[in-house]
């Protein structure tokens, strides 16, 4: 049953607290003091010569305990995202645009005994919906794309791998993947999916349309009576889809 409590009151100093107060103090009696703390830090390098950009994002909840915690256990609650761009020329005002991108959101093992939870829990969703990255807590994802730009218009190929809420299988919330030879550790929900993407600039506007056929291994955690039986493998429930995004983007 959801509940709401009411904030405590609090100063516009607490928010920037982590600049000038103890960096440690939200750390592993986060709850005991009453405290929470969540930073991050972002970078981006672009070589306008080469026409080409690396960027990254690493953030952290749950601050540490202490010094020595931060250098035992510097990832127990991390998360982290990066990624690479190389724009090709090919004629004047045409490109190709080859772009790659890792984001890891699932929490490191160790945070299974420290009973925290990076981007999982209730400090990151609102009455059961999911805040932040959008494919969710406990994910991870890798994508790849390569398009063909010309003069505000982009025709490509795109690749996305998403790993769903590992976390729920790693602590044992799904027990249905016992098998007799163990933990089925393979039954992940894991979306699989390749397409095209259009993009198009008419004045201030920018439309876009994305269409990806998507195979999905082990839906929602869901089992599946009807698959084949196997005293090894447990029996995920699979399926196959087509699935179309589109939106408008205006340019201020």
């Amino acid at each position: 049953m959801w509940t709401e409590t009411q904030p405590e009151d609090v100063g516009y100093s607490d928010y920037i607290a982590l600049f000038f107060s103890n960096p440690f103090r939200g750390s592993g009696g986060g709850t005991q003091v009453g405290v929470d703390q969540m930073a991050s830090a972002f970078v981006r390098y672009v070589m306008p010569e080469s026409h080409s950009e690396v960027y990254g994002e690493y953030g952290f909840d749950d601050n540490r305990y202490d010094f020595e915690d931060l250098i035992v256990s510097p990832d127990h609650s991390r998360a982290y995202t990066i990624g690479f761009r190389k724009l090709t020329p090919v004629a004047d005002r045409e490109f190709w645009d080859f772009h790659y991108e890792i984001t890891q959101i699932e929490m490191a093992k160790e945070s299974f005994q420290r009973f925290r939870t990076m981007f999982y829990d209730s400090d990151y969703s609102h009455r059961g919906q999911n805040l932040g990255a959008g494919i969710g807590t406990g994910s991870n994802q890798w994508m790849f794309s390569l398009s063909k730009v010309k003069q505000g218009k982009r025709l490509g190929l795109v690749y996305e791998r998403v790993a769903r809420d590992n976390d729920i299988l790693y602590r044992g919330g799904v027990p249905w993947v016992r098998t007799g030879y163990g933990f089925d550790f393979s039954k992940k929900y894991v979306e699989s999916s390749l397409g095209l993407n259009y993009s198009e600039r008419r004045g201030p506007v920018l439309y876009w349309v994305k269409a990806l056929i998507t195979q999905t291994y082990n839906w929602n955690y869901w089992y599946d009576p009807a698959g084949t039986s196997s005293p090894m493998r447990a029996n995920g429930y699979n399926l196959k889809s087509l699935n179309l995004f589109t939106g408008a983007t205006v340019l201020l």
